[in-house]
């Protein structure tokens, strides 16, 4: 992103999303959003300057037609909807290629996030 005027040269460490930017830049230009109008995402502008970060990991979650995906903190955890629900889990910190998939590994943390994507996913048809 450059915005010269406002932004320094930086870097955001924390996890952000594509749904993030129409309300970011909402805001930046001083657009309110009707009332009647729901977005996923988020104002990351504080985040962007700067002026704020975030405490606790975010929750990312989305969904294609063939699989769901949730990221939490260090761990993802992808869902494959069109294969019996085949699931992969990665540590993205250690693992940011995605080439170990630990989910045989760590069955609990599969469920733990499975819970997790399952109530966002509940929330997201609760939106439609």
């Amino acid at each position: 992103m450059s915005y010269p005027k406002l932004l320094k040269s930086g870097k955001v460490e924390q996890p952000v999303h594509i749904v993030d930017w129409m309300p970011t830049l909402c805001a930046v230009a001083g657009c309110r959003l009707p009332d009647n109008v729901q977005v996923d995402g988020q104002n990351i502008w504080p985040c962007i300057t700067g002026q704020k970060t975030r405490d606790e990991p975010r929750v990312l979650y989305w969904r294609t037609p063939d699989q769901m995906a949730l990221r939490k903190g260090d761990w993802k955890l992808i869902i494959h909807t069109a294969i019996d629900s085949q699931a992969e889990l990665y540590n993205i910190q250690a693992d940011p290629f995605e080439k170990d998939n630990l989910a045989d590994t760590y069955p609990e943390r599969v469920k733990q996030l499975q819970a997790l994507l399952n109530q966002e996913r509940n929330q997201d048809s609760n939106k439609s």
